[in-house]
Protein backbone atom coordinates (compact mmCIF):
# COMPACT_ATOMS: atom_id res chain seq x y z
CA UNK A 1 0.00 0.00 0.00
CA UNK A 2 1.23 3.79 -1.31
CA UNK A 3 0.71 6.40 1.26
CA UNK A 4 -2.43 8.16 1.10
CA UNK A 5 -1.98 12.96 0.58
CA UNK A 6 -5.05 14.44 1.04
CA UNK A 7 -5.83 17.39 -0.29
CA UNK A 8 -8.04 20.25 -0.52
CA UNK A 9 -9.65 23.62 0.93
CA UNK A 10 -9.45 24.40 4.39
CA UNK A 11 -12.53 22.65 6.00
CA UNK A 12 -12.72 19.88 3.09
CA UNK A 13 -11.58 17.30 5.95
CA UNK A 14 -8.54 16.41 5.23
CA UNK A 15 -8.09 16.73 8.90
CA UNK A 16 -11.01 14.79 10.39
CA UNK A 17 -11.31 12.30 7.62
CA UNK A 18 -7.55 11.65 7.61
CA UNK A 19 -7.59 10.69 10.64
CA UNK A 20 -10.64 8.41 10.56
CA UNK A 21 -9.41 7.14 7.40
CA UNK A 22 -5.69 6.17 9.05
CA UNK A 23 -7.68 4.59 11.51
CA UNK A 24 -9.86 2.72 9.24
CA UNK A 25 -6.58 1.23 7.23
CA UNK A 26 -4.28 1.07 10.73
CA UNK A 27 -2.05 3.20 9.49
CA UNK A 28 -0.44 6.31 10.96
CA UNK A 29 -1.54 9.55 10.34
CA UNK A 30 0.41 12.88 9.80
CA UNK A 31 -1.01 16.25 9.42
CA UNK A 32 1.35 18.44 8.16
CA UNK A 33 0.06 21.56 9.78
CA UNK A 34 0.86 20.06 13.42
CA UNK A 35 3.90 18.91 12.13
CA UNK A 36 5.08 22.72 11.05
CA UNK A 37 3.55 23.98 14.59
CA UNK A 38 5.60 21.27 16.03
CA UNK A 39 8.80 22.35 14.29
CA UNK A 40 8.27 26.22 14.83
CA UNK A 41 7.26 25.92 17.95
CA UNK A 42 4.37 28.02 17.34
CA UNK A 43 0.60 27.61 15.84
CA UNK A 44 0.44 28.08 11.40
CA UNK A 45 -1.44 31.49 12.35
CA UNK A 46 1.67 32.88 14.22
CA UNK A 47 3.66 32.08 12.32
CA UNK A 48 1.75 33.85 9.24
CA UNK A 49 1.89 36.27 11.12
CA UNK A 50 5.75 36.62 11.72
CA UNK A 51 6.51 35.36 8.30
CA UNK A 52 3.90 35.56 6.09
CA UNK A 53 2.40 33.11 3.66
CA UNK A 54 5.94 33.01 1.52
CA UNK A 55 7.43 32.02 5.09
CA UNK A 56 5.05 29.50 5.67
CA UNK A 57 5.03 28.48 2.32
CA UNK A 58 8.51 28.11 2.63
CA UNK A 59 8.13 25.87 5.29
CA UNK A 60 5.32 23.91 4.41
CA UNK A 61 7.66 23.03 0.24
CA UNK A 62 10.69 21.85 2.82
CA UNK A 63 8.80 19.52 4.92
CA UNK A 64 7.29 18.34 2.10
CA UNK A 65 10.66 17.61 0.48
CA UNK A 66 11.95 15.87 3.39
CA UNK A 67 8.89 13.26 3.77
CA UNK A 68 9.48 12.34 0.13
CA UNK A 69 13.09 12.03 1.14
CA UNK A 70 12.32 9.69 4.19
CA UNK A 71 9.79 7.83 2.03
CA UNK A 72 12.28 5.89 0.70
CA UNK A 73 13.58 4.52 3.68
CA UNK A 74 10.34 3.78 5.17
CA UNK A 75 8.33 1.03 3.94
CA UNK A 76 5.28 1.08 6.00
CA UNK A 77 2.21 3.64 4.61
CA UNK A 78 0.44 6.48 6.22
CA UNK A 79 -2.08 9.07 5.98
CA UNK A 80 -0.98 12.47 5.21
CA UNK A 81 -2.84 15.91 5.82
CA UNK A 82 -1.69 18.85 3.68
CA UNK A 83 -2.23 22.48 3.65
CA UNK A 84 -4.82 23.33 1.86
CA UNK A 85 -2.52 25.82 -0.25
CA UNK A 86 0.21 23.55 -0.59
CA UNK A 87 -0.74 23.46 -4.18
CA UNK A 88 0.02 26.85 -4.93
CA UNK A 89 3.66 26.54 -5.34
CA UNK A 90 4.06 24.07 -8.84
CA UNK A 91 7.19 22.92 -7.50
CA UNK A 92 5.50 21.03 -4.49
CA UNK A 93 3.24 18.98 -7.05
CA UNK A 94 5.80 16.46 -8.55
CA UNK A 95 6.37 15.51 -4.55
CA UNK A 96 3.28 15.11 -3.69
CA UNK A 97 2.81 12.94 -6.03
CA UNK A 98 5.91 11.20 -5.50
CA UNK A 99 4.85 11.08 -1.78
CA UNK A 100 1.98 8.60 -2.10
CA UNK A 101 -1.58 8.51 -3.92
CA UNK A 102 -3.05 12.24 -3.70
CA UNK A 103 -6.62 11.93 -3.30
CA UNK A 104 -8.33 15.58 -3.32
CA UNK A 105 -11.65 16.54 -0.90
CA UNK A 106 -13.84 18.73 -2.94
CA UNK A 107 -16.20 20.71 -1.01
CA UNK A 108 -18.76 23.71 -1.91
CA UNK A 109 -17.85 27.21 -0.17
CA UNK A 110 -21.08 26.98 1.49
CA UNK A 111 -20.00 23.86 3.21
CA UNK A 112 -16.11 26.02 3.92
CA UNK A 113 -18.10 28.39 5.59
CA UNK A 114 -20.28 26.44 7.41
CA UNK A 115 -17.61 23.94 8.72
CA UNK A 116 -15.10 26.71 9.66
CA UNK A 117 -17.46 29.60 10.78
CA UNK A 118 -15.54 32.29 12.54
CA UNK A 119 -12.45 30.01 13.32
CA UNK A 120 -9.84 33.05 13.61
CA UNK A 121 -6.88 30.07 13.42
CA UNK A 122 -7.81 30.48 9.47
CA UNK A 123 -5.15 32.84 8.79
CA UNK A 124 -6.26 32.62 5.00
CA UNK A 125 -9.39 33.97 5.82
CA UNK A 126 -8.44 37.25 8.13
CA UNK A 127 -10.75 39.98 8.51
CA UNK A 128 -13.96 40.57 6.72
CA UNK A 129 -15.70 39.41 3.85
CA UNK A 130 -14.86 35.42 4.37
CA UNK A 131 -16.87 34.07 2.05
CA UNK A 132 -15.92 36.10 -1.07
CA UNK A 133 -12.05 35.25 0.15
CA UNK A 134 -13.11 31.65 0.20
CA UNK A 135 -15.25 31.86 -3.51
CA UNK A 136 -11.89 33.82 -4.83
CA UNK A 137 -9.20 31.03 -3.26
CA UNK A 138 -11.18 28.31 -4.53
CA UNK A 139 -11.40 29.70 -7.80
CA UNK A 140 -7.75 30.58 -7.83
CA UNK A 141 -6.88 26.83 -6.39
CA UNK A 142 -8.93 24.35 -7.81
CA UNK A 143 -7.01 23.96 -10.86
CA UNK A 144 -4.30 23.11 -8.94
CA UNK A 145 -6.13 20.96 -7.24
CA UNK A 146 -7.36 19.00 -10.14
CA UNK A 147 -3.46 19.00 -11.92
CA UNK A 148 -2.38 16.87 -8.69
CA UNK A 149 -5.14 14.59 -7.37
CA UNK A 150 -5.32 11.40 -8.69
CA UNK A 151 -8.89 10.69 -6.95
CA UNK A 152 -11.26 13.48 -6.28
CA UNK A 153 -13.86 12.88 -3.95
CA UNK A 154 -17.08 15.40 -3.26
CA UNK A 155 -17.14 15.75 0.56
CA UNK A 156 -20.62 17.30 1.05
CA UNK A 157 -23.41 16.32 3.02
CA UNK A 158 -21.29 13.11 5.16
CA UNK A 159 -20.04 12.88 7.89
CA UNK A 160 -16.49 12.59 9.08
CA UNK A 161 -17.08 8.57 9.57
CA UNK A 162 -18.75 8.15 6.04
CA UNK A 163 -16.47 10.51 4.13
CA UNK A 164 -13.38 8.05 5.91
CA UNK A 165 -15.14 4.89 4.53
CA UNK A 166 -16.18 6.52 1.45
CA UNK A 167 -12.61 6.78 0.40
CA UNK A 168 -11.48 3.93 1.90
CA UNK A 169 -13.78 1.84 -0.64
CA UNK A 170 -12.88 4.37 -3.50
CA UNK A 171 -9.05 3.50 -3.02
CA UNK A 172 -10.35 0.02 -3.07
CA UNK A 173 -11.86 0.51 -6.34
CA UNK A 174 -8.32 2.01 -7.66
CA UNK A 175 -6.32 -0.31 -6.33
CA UNK A 176 -4.22 1.42 -4.14
CA UNK A 177 -5.32 -0.77 -1.03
Amino acid sequence: MDNIVLIGFMGSGKTGVGRELARLLSIPFYDMDEMLEQEAGMPVSEIFRLEGEEGFRKRESSLLTRLVRDKSGNASAAVYSTGGGIVTRKENIPFLKKLGTVVLFKVSPGTVIERIGNDASRPMLAGSGREKRVRELMLLRTPMYLACADIVLAMDGYSKEENALRTKIVLQEHGCL
